[in-house]
């Protein structure tokens, strides 16, 4: 609801502000020419006949492992399944007597199997199936949708085309794990983040601090969808903030990333509570809970174990 107020008014001013400005008339764009056209047509039809025969393929899959593959039953669709039968007991499958099942991970793909098995009254495999699949087509939608908004969509049905055609990206797709939602929104939240720097030069119709709160929103929902979600996101925000502080008008640089952080507010708090309050220990660091502060800044410093990194 206060979301929805603050939008109604951030609306409000734009009309004010769009009224109040002299109108810019729009410049005429150069013609494309017959065989670009031509060329998108058919490159576009053809990602449509990858993404026909790529749904196809994740339905028959889904028929040959209905439970999906194993990080989705012992993980994911495990938790589910514990949400929507536990009732008031849901926290347990969150603590240590759970290690094997990972009892810190994020919980937003098994959150949500479970709120649709409660909107139907009906544990069933169908529901984890059919939001795989779903997210599956969404990433496709996204890509296309992307990069023909920024790059045209030529090379928006050149991507659709090579990523549709992935053998292992559909398996992935099917596996029922949480590997596909989060590329969709690690996918999201770089179109929104190349979104805002595109609006501060005036070139697109995307108001940059809208497209600023969707990174935030995007990359939140992507550290709550996996902890490799939480790097990214953590990432995503130290190169935005050392970029904001190498600009020469450094405060308004730092104001800019605001929509941002309250983007990633709202969902960033309920993974930090999740992690601090009711999850139990993570199994990153089972075999080294005896160790101190020092022991891990040893290890972080050693080169033969960056060493090992870099050659595997």
């Amino acid at each position: 609801m206060a979301g929805a107020v603050l939008a109604w008014r951030a609306n409000r001013r734009a009309k004010q502000s769009a009224q109040a400005a002299p109108p810019v008339p729009a410049p005429t764009p150069a013609p494309v020419p017959l065989a670009t056209r031509a060329l998108g047509f058919l490159l576009t039809l053809a990602a449509m006949f990858v993404c026909a025969f790529a749904t196809q393929s994740l339905a028959a899959r889904q028929t040959r492992m209905p439970h999906g593959d194993w990080d989705a039953w012992m993980i994911w669709n495990l938790k589910a399944r514990f949400f929507y039968r536990a009732g008031p007991g849901w926290a347990a499958v969150l603590t240590d007597g759970w290690s094997w099942s990972h009892p810190d991970y994020p919980l937003l793909l098994p959150l949500t199997v479970a709120r649709y098995w409660h909107y139907l009254g009906l544990e069933t495999v169908l529901v984890p199936q059919g939001v795989t699949i779903f997210i599956t087509l969404m990433l496709f939608a996204l890509l296309y949708a992307g990069l023909a908004y920024l790059r045209g969509w030529i090379q928006a049905a050149l991507a659709l085309l090579f990523l549709a055609s992935s053998g292992f990206f559909l398996k992935c797709g099917a596996m029922q794990c949480a590997d596909i939602p989060l590329a969709l929104f690690m996918l999201a939240t770089c179109v929104a983040f190349i979104a805002t720097r595109r609006g501060e030069s005036g070139s697109y119709v995307i108001r940059s601090d809208s497209a600023a709160a969707l990174v935030g929103l995007f990359a939140a929902a992507g550290a709550w969808t996996k902890n490799e979600g939480l790097l990214f996101a953590a990432g995503l925000f130290a190169v935005a903030a050392v970029g904001s502080l190498l600009q020469r008008d450094r405060p308004a640089a730092i104001r800019r990333l605001a929509p941002a952080f309250a983007g990633l507010f709202p969902l960033g708090m309920i993974l930090a509570a999740m992690k601090l309050v009711l999850a139990g220990g993570t199994d990153l660091f089972v075999e080294q809970k005896h160790r101190t502060a020092r022991d891990f800044l040893d290890m972080a410093l050693s080169f033969d174990r960056h060493d090992m990194i870099w050659r595997f």
